[in-house]
């Protein structure tokens, strides 16, 4: 996976999150999500 595909898939997963809703869904998470990409350059 090329730095260019992790990032557009990044932003996908911010643009659906972004979605009124996701929103409604999510409104009483607080949380911070992580990622470890151990196949990126």
């Amino acid at each position: 996976m090329t730095n260019e595909e992790l990032i557009e898939g990044i932003k996908k997963m911010v643009s659906k999150l972004e979605d009124p809703a996701y929103q409604d869904r999510f409104k009483d998470f607080d949380k911070t999500l992580q990622f470890n990409f151990t196949d990126a350059d």
